[in-house]
C-alpha cells in the first residue's frame, strides 16, 4: 500500500478510526497509562516533553500570558492572601524582599548604577540584578534574564542535594 492511498483511506474513515481508538483505549487503559508514565520518566521522554512545551509556549506566548493575567485578575485577592500567609513568618523571604527594596530605591535615586550588559554573556537585553548575598543589598551582579535564571536553577539544584 502506498502513502497516498492510506492518507485517503484515513480521511474517508475518520469516524471508524475514532471509534476504534476509543475502544482500544478502554480495553488497554492500564497498560497505556503505565507505558506513558514510564516513557515520560525516561530521558528521551523528558526531552520530548520539554521540546513540546517550549514549542507550544513559543507558538502561544501571547494567549498564555493573557490567560494567566485573566486568572490572576479574577483571583487576585485570594492569591495575595495566600502569599501573605505563606511568607508572613518566613525570615529568609523578608530579608530577600528588604534587599530588593533597598536596591530598587538606590537605583531609583542614583546611588548605584546597573551595568549596560550582562556580566556573564555580554547581552544587552532583559537585564536583571542578582544578589549573591542578601545581607549586602547594594552588592549585585547585572545579568540577562537567561543567565539569571541559570544561576538560580544551579543554586536550587545545589540546595536540593
Amino acid at each position: 500500500m502506498n502513502k497516498e492511498y492510506m492518507k485517503k483511506w484515513r480521511e474517508k474513515n475518520k469516524e471508524h478510526i475514532k471509534k476504534w481508538r476509543k475502544k482500544h483505549y478502554k480495553k488497554h487503559k492500564d497498560y497505556i497509562k503505565q507505558h506513558k508514565k514510564e516513557y515520560r520518566a525516561s530521558p528521551e521522554g523528558k526531552k520530548q516533553m520539554r521540546d513540546y512545551r517550549v514549542k507550544h509556549y513559543k507558538e502561544h506566548k501571547k494567549q498564555l500570558a493573557l490567560h494567566s493575567r485573566q486568572i490572576y485578575i479574577k483571583n487576585a485577592e485570594k492569591i495575595k492572601a495566600k502569599l501573605r500567609k505563606k511568607y508572613a513568618n518566613d525570615e529568609k523571604y523578608r530579608i530577600e524582599k528588604q534587599a530588593h527594596n533597598k536596591l530598587h530605591y538606590a537605583l531609583k535615586t542614583g546611588k548605584v548604577k546597573m551595568k549596560f550588559n550582562c556580566e556573564v554573556c555580554g547581552s544587552k537585553k532583559d537585564l536583571n540584578c542578582h544578589h549573591s548575598d542578601y545581607s549586602k543589598p547594594l552588592v549585585f551582579q547585572t545579568l540577562c534574564s537567561q543567565c539569571h535564571h541559570n544561576i538560580h536553577r544551579e543554586n536550587n539544584y545545589l540546595e536540593d542535594l
